[in-house]
């Protein structure tokens, strides 16, 4: 296959001793990143042994937090390879046949070599190598298509649900038992447990299902405290161990912005290259590890995802996604340089899909061809034949609802060539002539548009009558022709292809402009992740992901309020949340009844008080916005009637951290403005001005209590067009100045929302 970026890639036949002829490596030794080794697993590792030795295949299951992954990677490592070795591989996608090649490639040095699959079961028969794969979600149909590649070796598995049968051994992955959760507590905080700890300890186990991840975090919000003194959460306060850490973790801008990166990308993993760049922040890998310690990124091979949990808390408190054109470009720039490898791109391809989608959601069609054709061609020198035809038909999709017809012809044929390397012979010639219809209906529009004009014909020449002379007639002569007989030359019998059964043509209509053929094309391309557009879909910023949880369990969503800070001794501290962060929330507090402010303030431990490392936030009034914005405006407004005219300030206005502003007309430049905040009710305050600049003095509360903090100044500086507005907010006299998210912008809304 030769590729080409821009025209479209030819395939030709190799037959014979043109073939490539794949080396068996002598030992196959490609093993996880090391990490340390899990506790209380011993038992399960044994077991684990015991199974690969009677042959697998073997899966252990269980859900998010168990520590499946963890155990899965430990065992590589410490359990004895198969005779020819030890392959283990974490695929970020659903495709067993790219799967397969992966396996094929860490046996066999074949560069450039993608065997068909009844000759790579020729190959891998008689590699006896135990392949580790985590993330096998795969379902169960698709496992014996996998295990038959690869017939003499031994599969061990680890998946969220159990999908093998009665051929293997599966069990489930559950908690830690006691000693090993007190054990894991006490690594984690990085201390031995105190005297009076231990019952607490226990509690905690208890309430954690054992599970790792949720004791992690527990530790990890333990030591936020003064100089990691404070006792461990109650066992109550393992729902809000998560809020809590967000809260500790939210007023630092580049983790506001690498959270807000991942959880738009939801399960694609990123490498910290790409994070880097992405979020702005100079050291992504160690905002990354020290994220990952605290249980709200999970580290992959090739990156880090938030966790599921994290991920849809964070989309629970945030307004908006990362930008879908800044995320596109960067991809497009970096899947076209030349200098990426293919195998990059291929590890990628999730997040290639998953980017392409999000600018189809956004109305971006022409972001999703770029980035689907910028890959393209790496997918292929990759090989990764399953992740180039789910990009192809993105890309296919994006372009016919862009009205790209060039787009349109270019991923036909490649999706033409790539069904030919996957012996789908009939499908191939459909889809490549449908693609050279394209071609000449571009071609021919091209030649109408630049033809030249067409010259003035010249005058008519005068008609000058000639002599009326009659001509002689001569009779020509009659010469017989010769009779010369044809050439019998026999036709070449040239053989039909043989098409299997299943690989039925897509269409018997030869035509490419029929009908039938365009539904048969793009119910093909629907099975390569092509996805027709439904015009009656509400809009849906964040791709289709899972939807998070209420906010009473997780917290109000981004209210990018400003904000200082209070530690429990009640001296002011800073601790503003960033343009992207989020205040906290009020919960319930200690065994006592009170309330505080979760992760902000204090948490209750049987009386013992943990004071937060960012301190109790208070919230600027003029930048404290509604939890619901429906809900806020109507409260606001009385009712749905439609907005005042928008003259002046008047109307109803979207801040870019998703807050809404009322303003009403208060006299002669004044104005008022109603401002539902998150926590502590509605707010009000004027602003008066003229030419475009107006002022005024807003509320400040202390979120834990709700007490008034004085009165900050807020400036307002009008748009020439009236439809946006700039807002710079100052703390009040006798705080600490405002320092993160102390300017936001206004959008005026046209209609009530």
């Amino acid at each position: 296959m030769i590729v080409d970026a821009q025209n479209g890639s030819t395939v030709s036949v190799l037959v014979g001793p043109e073939r490539p002829r794949p080396v068996r490596r002598d030992h196959v030794g490609l093993l996880p990143r090391r990490q340390r080794a899990p506790l209380g697993r011993d038992a399960e590792v044994a077991a684990l042994a015991a199974a690969i030795r009677g042959g697998g295949p073997v899966q252990v299951w269980g859900g998010a937090g168990v520590g499946k992954s963890t155990l899965l990677r430990h065992a590589a490592w410490l359990l004895e390879p198969g005779p020819d070795g030890v392959v283990f591989l974490a695929p970020a996608h659903g495709d067993v046949g790219d799967l397969a090649q992966e396996i094929f490639e860490a046996c066999y040095d074949a560069p450039g070599y993608a065997p068909a699959r009844g000759e790579l079961r020729r190959l891998m028969t008689g590699v006896r190598v135990t392949v580790y794969i985590d993330n096998a979600d795969f379902p169960p149909a698709q496992l014996p298509e996998l295990f038959d590649a690869a017939p003499d070796a031994t599969f061990v598995l680890a998946s969220a649900e159990r999908s093998l049968g009665n051929d293997g051994t599966a069990w489930e992955i559950t908690g830690l038992q006691q000693a090993a959760g007190l054990e894991l507590l006490a690594r984690e905080l990085r201390r031995p447990l105190r005297d009076g700890e231990a019952r607490a300890a226990v509690a905690l186990w208890q309430a954690a299902a054992g599970r790792p991840l949720p004791l992690l975090r527990a530790a990890a919000l333990t030591r936020f405290g003064p100089d990691g003194g404070a006792w461990l959460p109650r066992p109550g306060d393992v729902p809000s161990l998560l809020p809590s850490l967000l809260d500790h973790v939210g007023a630092d801008a580049g983790v506001v912005g690498v959270l807000r990166l991942l959880a738009t990308l939801g399960n694609a993993e990123l490498a910290p290259a790409h994070i880097g760049a992405l979020a702005d922040v100079p050291d992504a890998a160690g905002m990354c590890e020290r994220l990952s310690g605290l249980g709200l990124l999970d580290a992959t091979e090739r990156g880090y995802r938030c966790a599921a949990d994290a991920e849809r808390a964070v989309r629970a408190r945030l307004s908006r996604p990362f930008p879908v054109d800044r995320l596109c470009a960067h991809l497009i720039a970096w899947a076209a340089d030349p200098g990426t490898a293919p195998a990059d791109v291929a590890a990628q391809a999730p997040l290639l899909e998953r980017a392409a989608d999000l600018a189809e959601r956004a109305g971006r069609s022409d972001l999703a061809v770029g980035v689907a054709r910028a890959s393209s061609a790496a997918l292929a020198r990759s090989l990764r034949l399953g992740a180039w035809g789910r990009l192809l038909g993105r890309g296919w999709g994006a372009a016919r609802r862009s009205g790209d017809r060039r787009a349109e012809a270019f991923f036909l044929r490649e999706e033409g060539v790539r069904a030919l390397l996957i012996g789908r012979r009939v499908v191939s010639a459909v889809l490549v002539a449908q693609a050279a219809w394209l071609g000449r209906e571009l071609l021919n529009a091209d030649a109408a548009e630049t033809a030249p004009a067409a010259p003035r014909p010249d005058p008519p020449a005068p008609e000058v009558p000639a002599p009326e002379a009659p001509l002689p007639e001569v009779p020509a002569p009659e010469v017989p022709a010769p009779e010369v007989p044809a050439p019998e030359v026999p036709l070449p019998e040239v053989p039909l292809p043989e098409v299997p059964l299943s690989e039925a043509p897509l269409s018997e209509v030869p035509d490419p402009q029929s009908p039938a053929q365009d539904i048969d094309v793009v119910s093909y391309m629907a099975d390569n992740g092509y996805t027709p557009a439904d015009p009656a879909a509400p809009p849906d910023p964040w791709g289709g992901l899972e939807p998070p949880p209420s906010a009473p369990e997780f917290g109000p969503p981004d209210v990018g309020t400003p904000s200082t800070g209070t530690p429990s001794t009640g001296t002011p501290d800073v601790g503003t949340p960033d343009v992207g962060s989020w205040t906290s929330w009020a919960g319930d507090g200690a065994a006592s009844g009170a309330q505080s402010a979760v992760g902000a303030g204090t948490v209750g431990t049987g009386g013992a008080v943990m004071s937060g490392a960012l301190v109790s936030a208070i919230v600027g009034g003029a930048l404290a916005t509604a939890v619901a914005a429906v809900i806020g405006v109507m409260a606001l407004t009385g009712d749905s009637d439609p907005e005042p005219e928008n003259t002046g300030l008047a109307g109803t206005w979207v801040m870019d951290t998703g807050g809404v502003w009322e303003i009403s007309a208060d006299g002669q430049d004044t104005y008022a403005v109603a401002s539902d905040n998150a926590v502590c009710g509605l707010t009000s305050f004027q602003l008066t001005g003229g030419d475009g600049r107006f002022t005024g003095m807003q509320p400040w509360y202390d979120l834990s209590t709700c007490a008034s903090l004085g009165e900050g100044a807020v400036t307002l500086d009008l748009a020439p067009d009236g439809a946006t507005a700039e807002v710079e907010v100052a703390s009040p006299p006798g705080q600490p100045p405002c320092e993160i998210q102390c300017t936001a912008t206004l959008t005026r809304q046209d209609d009530p929302l």
